[in-house]
């Protein structure tokens, strides 16, 4: 039988077209994730080194992998949520307003460890899709840390 060449598998020179959306991330290029916490943005910028250190330490522990894995990039406050649209009527006491939340940017690295039996074959859109999971998940890894017990999202974008 001869190899019959299918049109689909014949590796045709893609043309990019810029899209609006998220960039294509290679195969193992770094991503980005935004950390949304709920906690006091002023109280915790006092203590932003160690903050940013705790939240690499327990991002890398919730998926079991080398903090080498995770870089702080920055720590925004969130936005504030919408007002709502209609004020309550005289009499009803508005719900207290949500804690402020802050944006904690981190990029999720390959693993370079020049040992590879140590490294971790792990690619870095892995990594970030297990931490948004667990986000959501109460009882998960993520959410038994400390510093991100208050998390309520992870967003994922390019780094």
């Amino acid at each position: 039988g001869a190899m019959v060449r299918t049109p689909g598998l014949q590796r045709t020179p893609k043309v990019e077209v810029a899209l609006p959306g998220p960039p294509q991330v290679p195969e193992d290029g770094p991503v980005g994730i935004s950390v949304v916490i709920e906690a006091d943005f002023e109280r915790v910028r006092l203590h932003q080194q160690r903050f940013a250190a705790d939240i690499l330490q327990a991002l890398a522990w919730s998926v079991q992998s080398g903090a080498k894995r995770f870089a702080f990039v920055t720590m925004h406050q969130a936005p504030p949520p919408p007002p709502p649209g209609v004020p309550p009527p005289p009499g009803v006491v508005p719900p207290p307003a949500k804690l402020p939340a802050l944006v904690a940017k981190v990029n999720i690295l390959p693993d370079r460890n020049p040992q590879a039996w140590r490294r971790d074959p792990r690619p870095c859109k892995q990594l970030a899709a297990m931490l948004a999971v667990q986000v959501s998940k109460p009882g998960s890894a993520l959410l038994t840390t400390p510093v991100l017990r208050p998390a309520i999202r992870i967003d994922i974008h390019a780094p």
